[in-house]
Order: C-alpha cells, then structure tokens, then sequence
C-alpha cells in the first residue's frame, strides 16, 4: 500500500500525532515496517507471509484482515463508526485524510483529527502485540 499525497504541505497526522505513532505511520508509509513483506522485499526474511494465516504479511492484511489484531480492530472500527468514518488502510496507515475523486475532499477538521487519534491508537495497539 503505497499511498500519494493529494496536498502541499505538510501531513495532517504530523501536527496530531505523538512522536511514536508518527514513526509508525512513516514506518508502514515508507515500507520500513517489521512486517513479514516489507523485510522479504529488503530480503531481511526469506517468506512475506503472516506466520497465522500464509498470506502475505502487508500493511492491508495487518490492518484490515489478520485475526491477530481482531480485538484492537474492533474497538477501533467501533469507535470510527461513531464518527461515520469506515476503516480504511490509507487512514490507519498513512495518516490519509482525504479522498481522491475530481477534487479533494477534505473532511471537517474535528473529523479528521478525531481519525487520527482513533487510528493512530489503533496503530500503537498492533505495535504493542507486534513489533511494527
């Protein structure tokens, strides 16, 4: 998951963020994370795949699919829903708070903050079960 930046300037989640979630997010943005695919590109491990499932171990299956994260996922998909907000790998990830379409959507910037401290929780919650 390799993400564009949409807007000049400098990320939204760098004005939000603690130090640590920041360097997760730029961790898994720049794919220098300790999942099993990004060191098997780096060639640091031999297999990509998640020890639990044999899938390839990404950003997108972290996130959004492994069963090892199924608690933190769901308080955090829980608390999301309260905002109206899906979990989307780009938002956990990458800090993205903006749609692509014609133009650029911005969402309200209580929402958006509110994402990436709900996110940005959820991140440090994997980091704590697993090494990111």
């Amino acid at each position: 998951m390799k993400g564009i930046k949409l807007s000049p300037g400098a990320s939204e989640y760098l004005f939000v963020d603690d130090r640590r979630t920041s360097a997760l997010r730029a961790r898994l943005r720049h794919d220098r994370s300790s999942l099993k695919a990004s060191l098997a590109d780096r060639r640091v491990e031999p297999s990509p795949n998640c020890p639990t499932c044999g899938v390839p171990e990404d950003n997108d299956h972290c996130v959004l699919i492994c069963p090892n994260f199924a608690i933190p996922r769901l308080r955090c998909t829980t608390r999301l829903s309260r905002i109206g907000q899906p979990l989307k790998s780009s938002a956990v990830a990458l800090g993205d708070t903006e749609w692509p379409a014609k133009h650029v959507f911005r969402l309200p910037d209580n929402v958006q903050r509110e994402l990436l401290i709900i996110t940005g929780e959820y991140l440090r919650d994997i980091d704590n079960l697993r090494r990111l």
